[in-house]
């Protein structure tokens, strides 16, 4: 069991850092970002600009 956990220890670092650029853009555009499910109309992420723009925090935009 160990061994499993010390082989997905660099695939989780390698993922981080592939998504570190993409988290940085969603987090600094100054366009508000919506991530939701069409299917269920469930808001998955919403990022600051879109926070402010429509006057909810990120937690209440991302539990509606």
């Amino acid at each position: 069991m160990g061994e499993a956990v010390d082989e997905a220890r660099p695939a989780g670092d390698a993922l981080r850092a592939i998504e570190a650029p993409y988290r940085a853009f969603l987090e600094n555009s100054s366009e508000g970002i919506l991530i939701a499910e069409l299917d269920t109309r469930v808001i998955r992420y919403a990022n600051p600009a879109a926070s402010r723009m429509l006057g909810y925090t990120q937690a209440e935009l991302a539990s509606m």
